[in-house]
């Protein structure tokens, strides 16, 4: 073989050598920077969503605040104001809130006033049948009884997941002793979560069926995080980033099982400048290993075959 053949092989195996290796290099050290970066995404995602729902359930506090400290309100509860019912607590009177659920409790956690509506067609539902709480008589039994007056949160109910709120029920200027309790809900529709979907970059999904017959995501996501440890379920996969939380009710009982997903968009745009990257630069190598080939060939090479030949 030739020197010149000889001096072209090792050339270009070292092109390739060097193309290969820088494309290694930038695939290991560049490319696991775009995957934290999708990760971090959906995280500050999953913190936007439980920032919302906290305001949600704010806004419903500062409702209900004003039905129950109200000294209507309070008279009612000592039986002191009946017609209030029919004045102010009509669901009609409520439309425009769009609350869907309301309760008033006396002292001992006899219902006194009650009315829920569906979010689709505003018909009437009976509370008793979509309340997850026993209501034996007149009143909830213990430890129901206990866990209204300080509910605070999400309840599932056979219509869907509802916001709910309690406050005691006192006088206009907030004096006791309580009355009783007044009960707030609002449904969590899905035009609500579609609401909340826009506000952040991925897309949601809830799973409610938390049986051994579920998708098999939600049940890895339960056997990850029912120890407390992990406060959520992290998937990555080729094309989305997938984040699992648990949907916790007012009792602490898991109820559902909310998904975040956002395409890899991040890692797709690295990958493809990676590429490009390693592109041009094999282009730089071959013109550079060309302009290399042609000086040894005519200031070496040829030299060389001359001095032979004499």
């Amino acid at each position: 073989m030739s020197l010149g053949k000889k001096v072209a092989i090792v050339a270009i195996f070292l092109g390739l050598v060097f193309s290969l290796g820088t494309y290694v290099a930038l695939k290991v050290t560049v490319l696991p920077a775009f995957v934290e970066l999708e990760v971090e995404a959906v995280e500050t995602d999953r913190s936007r969503i439980n920032s919302i729902a906290l305001a949600d359930l704010r806004a419903l506090e500062t409702f209900t605040r004003e039905y129950s400290s109200w000294t209507e309100t309070y008279r009612f509860a000592r039986g002191e104001n009946p017609e209030f019912a029919e004045t102010d607590l009509d669901p009609a009177n409520w439309e425009p809130s769009q609350i869907n659920l309301l309760a008033l409790f006396d002292r001992d956690g006899g219902l006194l006033f009650a009315w829920m509506k569906s979010p689709f067609n505003d018909e009437a539902l009976d509370i008793h049948e979509e309340l997850p709480f026993e209501l034996e008589g007149d009143g909830p039994s213990w430890p129901d009884l206990e866990t209204l007056r300080e509910a605070r949160g999400l309840v599932k109910t056979p219509t869907g997941l509802m916001q709910v709120v309690a406050e005691p029920i006192l006088d206009s200027a907030s004096r006791g002793p309580a009355e009783g309790f007044i009960i707030v809900g609002k449904f969590y529709t899905d035009q609500r979560l579609t609401e909340v979907a826009r506000q952040v970059t991925a897309d949601l999904t809830i799973y409610y069926d938390l049986s051994p017959g579920a998708p098999l995501e939600v049940q890895e996501t339960l056997s990850q995080l029912t120890d407390g440890i992990k406060p959520y379920h992290l998937v990555v996969d080729q094309d989305s980033v997938h984040l699992y939380d648990l949907i916790m009710d007012i009792r602490g009982t898991t109820i559902g099982v909310l998904q975040m997903t956002t395409a890899r968009r991040i890692s797709q745009i690295g990958t493809a400048a990676i590429n490009l990257a390693t592109m041009v630069l094999a282009a730089a190598s071959a013109a550079f290993l060309l302009a290399a080939l042609a000086f040894m060939h005519f200031r070496i090479v040829e030299p060389i075959k001359q001095l032979r030949a004499l």
